[in-house]
């Protein structure tokens, strides 16, 4: 069997000049729409509950919605790429968000609004995968980078998002209105990139490298990682404000706002990690990243003072924004012959993540406190800084593999 030797099947640092295309333009464009979204939902919650006479527990649904919408796109994504091609299904999956927000608004009762947040979840998540797919296909040894500034886009949104809700309302207008701009801004980007060409999987490539449907043991090595850390990232998110209220003995205001420095963190990583993929191995980043996330969630966790607590809270930040985009990179690199089904099953990953660790901290809170609580973040952390080891050695393992194939 003869087979070209792809340049996306290494994971070893870029040796040209990053070259971000209209394509990647209008990838980073569209992704920050997508994160508006999710980050909208914290800060426009109290309202919706206000509004509708919601409960914490009818609350708690809506955000539990959005991570099964995410969880059930890893299961169906690579199937709804493969019969509505590429194009199509980043559009649908796009048309998905705004229908999904504009139920959100118009809902009255709680059925309803769980339905659109569920809907725009799941089709955010398509719209995800394929981006994630394409990058990965037409980049190569480049796809660290845009994934990572793909994440920094992101970041900046959701940075954006609660300022753009709290700003509307203060102005005396209704908390409604970022996100009805962004169903407008959904309409106004399909009228200017509608018309652009996205690539499909070459039919030669998919002979050449035809898999069998299963996925490298690699691949779920590093799928294990992003469960880890997603589900750390997600615990730091929900409860990190209970945490310096109660723990550190911040006043309410002052614990709220703080939590902004793991936001900072995170856009801060990643524009650092953009810069550091085009100069190292992911399998030198990805570990110091892990391993960095772990010692700063100690010096959160275990700080004397209010203080140190917040600066623990941005280290982890600053380890943790990488976390992700490497891990995810790393990954797609062993299957490159099956990354639109790998981009999807990764979504099972972050859903079930962001659907279960934080309900199991709360519950542990409840019973033991917070404090006790997070000694279950510390266990992840510490579980994922060792998956990343056992993850690389798979890796080097797979690419050998594939490079024997190309010699045969």
């Amino acid at each position: 069997m003869i087979i070209e030797a792809p340049s996306k099947i290494t994971n070893t640092p870029v040796q040209r000049a990053f070259v971000r295309t209209r394509l990647i333009w209008q990838f980073y464009i569209l992704a920050g729409l997508c994160s508006f979204v999710a980050s909208s939902l914290g800060p426009m919650m109290p309202f919706l509950r206000t509004e509708l006479h919601f409960n914490y527990t009818v609350t708690a649904y809506h955000f539990s919605a959005f991570a099964l919408g995410v969880l059930i796109s890893g299961t169906v994504g690579d199937r709804v790429m493969s019969l509505l091609g590429r194009k199509k299904a980043m559009w649908s999956g796009l048309a998905g968000v705004a229908l999904g927000v504009a139920t959100l608004l118009l809902g009255q009762n709680a059925a309803v609004t769980i339905f659109g947040i569920w809907l725009a979840g799941m089709c955010a998540s398509i719209f995800g995968q394929v981006i994630d797919t394409v990058i990965a296909e037409q980049l190569g040894e480049q796809r660290t980078i845009a994934i990572t500034e793909t994440n920094i886009v992101t970041s900046i949104c959701a940075t954006i998002a609660p300022a753009a809700v709290g700003l509307f309302v203060a102005a005396g207008v209704n908390w409604r209105a970022p996100l009805a701009m962004l169903i407008l801004s959904i309409a106004t980007a399909y009228v200017i990139f509608g018309r652009n060409k996205i690539p499909e999987s070459s039919e030669s490539y998919k002979e050449q490298m035809h898999g069998n449907g299963k996925l490298a043991g690699a691949y779920w090595a590093y799928w294990f990682v992003i469960l880890l850390g997603c589900a750390s990232e997600w615990s730091i998110v929900f409860w990190s404000p209970d945490f310096l209220q109660n723990v550190a003995k911040m006043a309410k205001p002052e614990a709220s706002a703080a939590v902004s420095a793991f936001f900072v963190a995170m856009m801060a990583g990643r524009i650092l990690g953009s810069r550091l993929a085009r100069s190292y191995n992911i399998r030198v980043l990805l570990p110091a990243a892990a391993s960095f996330s772990l010692a700063g969630f100690f010096v959160f966790w275990l700080a004397p003072n209010p203080a140190i607590n917040v600066v623990g809270l941005f280290l982890v930040g600053l380890g943790v924004a990488n976390m992700y985009p490497l891990t995810l990179s790393a990954a797609l690199g062993v299957v490159p012959e099956q990354v639109g089904l790998a981009a999807s099953r990764m979504n099972m990953a972050t859903g079930a993540a962001g659907l279960c660790a934080p309900l199991i901290l709360g519950g542990i809170a409840d019973r033991s406190g917070i404090y006790n609580a997070y000694g279950v973040v510390a266990v992840l952390l510490t579980l994922a800084v060792g998956a990343v080891f056992w993850a690389n050695r798979l890796a080097v393992q797979e690419h050998l593999r594939l490079a024997e194939l190309v010699d045969d």
